[in-house]
């Protein structure tokens, strides 16, 4: 039998099957916390955000299958690996479930977890008011408005008075700002 013959190219072999499973199971546990934890939620929202994906469903398919055929021929070094990642993305999800975050955080994270219906610029809005209340430095109208256009220039239909409207009822960007901002996209500057 070809087993007795070529032990070590069984092995291999035993160790590609073993990663292609591991894929799956992975597959299958990370769409279950994504599921879980909402974040399914959140990326959907996050990608109205995102530039238009160019690639095609035939490009996609190419792409997947090479990934897996790549991931499959490392064989048992893919194998730890994807073992490796399962548990680390338990023991995030755990670790984010666990840690506190303050009331005002959670207020602007809970319609991006719980609306996957919200508009382009809410999403806008309640994602730029996080990184105010995380930190960031406060912006000024010029900043508010250049962010604004460079989403517009991916997405033409986006409503930048919309979007201004919706983070001022926010209250977490100073109206100043935000005057300043409507002022000028009024003007046309």
């Amino acid at each position: 039998m070809w087993i007795d013959q070529h032990p070590y190219l069984f092995i291999y072999l035993l160790g590609c099957v073993l990663v292609v499973m591991l894929l799956m199971v992975r597959l299958g546990i990370f769409w279950i916390i994504s599921w879980l934890t909402k974040s399914n939620i959140v990326n959907k929202n996050l990608k109205k955000l995102l530039p238009a994906d160019e690639q095609t469903l035939a490009q996609k398919a190419i792409l997947f299958i090479g990934v897996l055929t790549f991931e499959a021929a490392l064989s048992w070094i893919n194998v730890i690996l994807v073992a490796w990642q399962i548990v680390a993305m338990m023991l995030k999800t755990l670790r984010e479930l666990l840690a506190s975050t303050p009331e005002a955080i959670r207020m602007l994270r809970f319609p991006l977890r719980n609306n996957p219906h919200m508009s382009r610029e809410a999403v806008w809005a309640y994602t730029y008011a996080l990184r105010m209340k995380v930190g960031e430095k406060p912006p000024s109208g010029r900043e508010l408005l250049y962010a604004l256009d460079e989403l517009a220039e991916h997405h033409p239909s986006f409503d930048r008075k919309a979007a201004l409207n919706q983070l001022n009822g926010l209250n977490v960007v100073s109206e100043d700002a935000i005057a300043s901002a409507l002022n000028n996209l009024s003007t046309g500057g």
